[in-house]
């Protein structure tokens, strides 16, 4: 039986009490009695103890979509869900407590206690820095209501545990695929198609030196501060101005559509993984699947949809822009590059612009093609890169 003596909570003193008034002490209890007393012991400990759990928003560049920037002295502590949109909160265990456990930090294991996985895609909505954990199963229902709910540490003192973090959250199964797949060591979100118009950002609380979370951490330590989640966007905004070649070009040419021809779209995201000691793994984006690309639009500034439709044009009335206070076409927020880099080597994104122009009396069209070349050390996650298209003509052709 010693090996139960270090379970802390009213079943463990109560196992040790009934053994105690044995005169058999000494007796090895069969494999069986083991068994459920183990069971058991797991259960007490997964149960809640009184410490909650709540976070808070750390130093994190935490802009969504549109106003995003590249001061990295900027920008921090602002992040806000938007509507309707929400983290998706994962507590995880990451390492023992002590040698005294009887049971394995496999994530991928059935948890029912709740001690390896003690929070599972829960999602989150972020105000004013405050993280309020909402009822899924409100937030699924026909019409959704966001309902607070409480979570709390375990009782048992077996585990240490940290919080990661994604957004926007998706459900486990979208349209047929479970977007989420557990190993026992990491954690995979898997987002099927992006489409230009959202960001992708990715957090982790930083644990104290030397420790790590849970009830007991702090209970020993009442005035320590509560875990804060720090921020990283995944993807590069882009931004586009188009300008002519010369003056007696401007307001003769239009643009009638953008996007992008070759956008990698299916990508993955490494949520949590546990064994990567440089830590590099932790919110690593990749492409997912084999290398397919496909044509994204570009967004109309600040929001989801498609810049053109068919109807709308933007006139090429200037000849130099200023990206610091013009209004861009558009923008589109993409994967690095490079995250195609293991099935294509040195690849690039190309942007196609649409020209409308007159050639005589006629109205034409030309697709005008322009690689976007990365800056020396690589397109950046989480910065903007504004993107100057000139278009001018040559015997009466855009180029």
């Amino acid at each position: 039986m010693n090996k139960y003596l270090y379970i802390l909570g009213l079943a463990g003193v109560a196992l040790f009490s009934a053994c105690s008034n044995s005169d058999d002490l000494s007796i090895v209890e069969s494999p069986a009695i083991d068994e459920a007393k183990e069971s058991a012991l797991i259960y007490e400990a997964g149960q809640n103890s009184e410490v909650p759990i709540t976070l808070g928003i750390g130093q994190s560049r935490g802009y969504t979509r549109a106003p995003l920037v590249t001061d990295v002295d900027e920008g921090y502590g602002n992040f806000s869900t938007e509507d309707k949109k929400y983290l998706g909160v994962f507590c995880l265990a990451t390492d023992y407590q002590s040698s005294n456990h009887p049971i394995e930090n496999d994530w991928s294991a059935d948890d029912e206690a709740g001690l390896i996985v003690r929070m599972s895609n829960v999602p989150a909505k972020v105000e004013d820095g405050a993280v309020t954990f909402l009822d899924s199963d409100d937030l699924a229902e026909e019409t959704p209501v966001e309902t607070p709910k409480k979570w709390y540490y375990p009782m048992g003192n077996w585990m240490k545990y940290n919080f990661y973090t994604y957004y926007p959250r998706q459900e486990k199964v979208v349209d047929g695929n479970t977007t989420l797949s557990f190993s026992a060591n990491q954690v995979l979100e898997k987002y099927y198609e992006i489409d230009g118009s959202q960001d992708i950002i990715w957090g982790m609380a930083v644990p104290p030196a030397d420790d790590a979370f849970s009830a007991k951490y702090f209970r020993e330590n009442v005035s320590a501060a509560i875990p804060q989640l720090k921020f990283e966007h995944k993807l590069v905004q882009f931004r586009f101005f188009v300008i002519a070649t010369d003056d007696a070009l401007a307001k003769k040419m239009k643009i009638a559509n953008m996007y992008i021809s070759n956008a990698v779209y299916r990508l993955s995201l490494i949520v949590a993984n546990k064994t990567d000691e440089a830590d590099t793994k932790n919110g690593q984006l990749n492409m997912l699947g084999d290398f397919k690309t496909d044509t994204l639009y570009i967004k109309k500034n600040g929001k989801n949809t498609n810049r053109f439709d068919g109807t709308q044009f933007f006139e090429i009335n200037n000849t130099s822009v200023d990206v610091s206070s013009d209004t861009p076409v558009g923008y589109i927020m993409l994967a690095r590059p490079d995250v195609a880099y293991e099935k294509k080597a040195d690849y690039k994104y190309k942007l196609v612009v649409r020209v409308q122009y007159k050639d005589g009396t006629k109205t034409k069209y030309k697709n005008v093609p322009r690689f976007m070349t990365p800056p020396e050390g690589g397109f950046q996650e989480g910065k903007i890169y504004n993107i100057v298209v000139k278009v001018g003509l040559s015997g009466g052709i855009p180029n």
